[in-house]
């Protein structure tokens, strides 16, 4: 089992600045910001999904608010349509 890593409490700056300036300890701090990188992106594609998930339902909304139209047209036109064709 690995060690607590000591970097991190670091905020983003402080790692960028540690990697600039000390050579040893590279690699804790690369697991750290590709640590921090996936949890970003897990969190985004979190976001994206809820926001997909309302997009759908506005979309269904949508399609029935369409459909009830045409069929209110189609109503409201019978009369016409029939006194043409009879």
């Amino acid at each position: 089992m690995e060690g607590k890593n000591p970097y991190a409490d670091y905020s983003d700056e402080q790692l960028i600045g540690e990697a600039k300036t000390v050579f040893t300890g590279q690699g804790a701090i690369l697991a750290e910001v590709m640590r921090r990188l996936k949890d970003t992106i897990e969190e985004q594609n979190r976001e994206a999904k809820l926001l997909g998930n309302r997009i759908w339902w506005l979309n269904l909304l949508l399609l029935l608010f369409t459909i009830g139209i045409f069929l209110l047209t189609v109503i409201l036109a019978w009369p016409t349509i029939r006194g043409i064709l009879g």
